[in-house]
């Protein structure tokens, strides 16, 4: 007579049981994992046991939403190909090297939601970070060097939503290309040395702001191939001797320029020549707010 129910009731159970035990063992695999690259295995007796001695590797036994931790160490890779949504951070941006041994890139980025932070990026022959796909979209680039690269950072394709801030670039023919990108923001960043400090094609809706764009050999920053509708304000630039602060060319025209330090001290607005098409001076942009002395940025 009791039997029934107590049977009712077991089935009711396992029922329960078989619904509750999936959604725990998947909550679970969306939990993100740190993964461990050493140059050296074992060489830390406090560091926990490192699981790759290449980066990736590491990037390619990852899942989304991990983090990829680099102990110092110089890592002669290049090519390497994020294609997963991760975070990728060194140890120390002074001693956690990429050395792309001047092959053509240090690192290629094809997903978006990646933050890069903590290298040493050098001697790649085009980029220390090519985003290289039009799904690169917002991407962290933070507090890293880049020294003796073609370009430090190159955002090739329709790229959105970019924030490149606290890095140093040095000694790269240009600091950061953007190429048809747009909403980026550039801040808090030291650009010197570099042939160009920011080139920008076709690029709009950037914000470029707070940083120290110096001694360059060419041009601080050159806009040009329709790059407008772009906000450069609060910016040192401090040029050599026979280079040129900013320039902008081909239809590169609507551009809001505010509040930038130019050289020297200055009480009236600072003028910016540029042309409609070619080299050929055809065209004006003002800062009519120069600041009198620089920023103090980083």
């Amino acid at each position: 007579m009791y039997k029934k129910p107590i049977v009712i009731s077991g089935i009711v159970l396992l029922f329960i049981a078989s619904s509750v035990i999936p959604m725990v063992s998947s909550d679970k695999s969306n939990f993100s994992k740190t993964i461990y690259v050493d140059d050296i295995p074992g060489s830390g007796l406090d560091n926990p046991p490192e699981d790759y001695t290449r980066i990736q590797d590491a990037i390619d036994n990852a899942s989304d939403r991990d983090t990829i931790f680099v102990y110092n160490g110089t890592y002669h890779e290049n090519y390497i190909n994020i294609h997963n949504t991760i975070n990728l951070i060194g140890e120390n941006r002074d001693t956690t090297i990429i050395d792309a041994n001047q092959a053509v890139d240090a690192i290629y980025v094809y997903v978006p939601y990646v933050n890069i932070s903590g290298f040493n990026i050098q001697n790649a022959f085009r980029a220390g970070i090519n985003l290289a796909s039009n799904n690169s979209n917002y991407i962290n680039i933070s507090n890293n060097i880049f020294s003796n690269n073609a370009h430090g950072i190159h955002p090739y394709f329709t790229n959105k939503n970019l924030t490149i801030s606290y890095n140093i670039f040095v000694n790269n023919v240009n600091g950061i290309y953007l190429v048809s990108s747009s909403y980026a923001r550039v801040y808090k960043n030291n650009i010197t040395n570099n042939s160009w400090g920011i080139r920008s094609s076709s690029s709009t809706y950037c914000e470029i702001y707070n940083n120290n764009i110096t001694f360059y050999k060419k041009m601080g920053i050159e806009l040009y191939l329709f790059s407008n509708n772009n906000y450069i304000h609060h910016n040192n630039f401090i040029r050599n001797s026979g280079s040129i602060n900013a320039y902008f060319r081909q239809l590169s025209i609507n551009n809001i320029w505010d509040k930038n330090y130019w050289d020297e001290t200055r009480t009236r607005p600072y003028i910016i020549i540029g042309s409609i098409l070619t080299y050929i001076p055809t065209w004006i942009n003002v800062d009519w707010n120069p600041a009198v002395e620089p920023y103090d940025i980083i």
